[in-house]
């Protein structure tokens, strides 16, 4: 799987869509289906593929408004074990890699565990998207604050509007990188 640069700059970035408050919303329309590919592998991690683990990239997938021909392939590879290969993140924004960082943790914890695979999987994701520890730590944080809310916990569109609303609102989108 590849996050391919000149494709994914637009990754979330400055598009607001309406919502139930003014926060302007990470754009979500133009990922890739490379994103969800690698959100799989996060699942697959522990070298099994929940189904709620896959239904959360099902469901991130359809949040993101793919079109039918990518949801059909990322269907079609979440029947076979898929790896992390390769992550070209160069011109991604830190709003950009804490959304999709933010995701793949929310997947990994989806099911009610979080493994030792995929804890190391969450870190090599992490390390691929060149994100620093404290970075880390705050979307990790900020996940768990999320999923801390019952109600927010088992609607699945509500974790993502969630996600995406505190991303937005702890790393405000900065200009795009010059030298990516």
């Amino acid at each position: 799987m590849l996050f391919r640069s000149a494709r994914i700059a637009d990754l979330l970035a400055q598009d607001t869509r309406p919502d139930s408050g003014d926060t302007p919303q990470p754009r979500v329309q133009s990922l890739p289906r490379e994103v969800f590919l690698a959100l799989l592998a996060v699942g697959w991690a522990d070298g099994k593929l929940d189904d709620a683990e896959r239904d959360a990239v099902f469901a991130a997938a359809e949040e993101a408004r793919l079109g039918d021909d990518d949801l059909r392939a990322i269907r079609e590879a979440a029947r076979t074990r898929v790896e992390l290969d390769d992550l070209h993140v160069d011109r991604l924004r830190t709003v950009e890699r804490a959304y999709v960082y933010a995701i793949a943790r929310w997947i990994a914890l989806v099911d009610g565990d979080l493994s030792e695979r995929e804890t190391a999987m969450l870190r090599v994701l992490a390390f691929a998207l060149q994100m620093n520890t404290n970075t880390q730590t705050t979307v990790e944080a900020m996940v768990g604050e999320v999923l801390a809310d019952a109600g927010t916990m088992r609607d699945r569109k509500a974790v993502l509007t969630a996600l995406r609303r505190e991303v937005a609102r702890r790393y405000p989108t900065e200009p795009a990188r010059a030298d990516a």
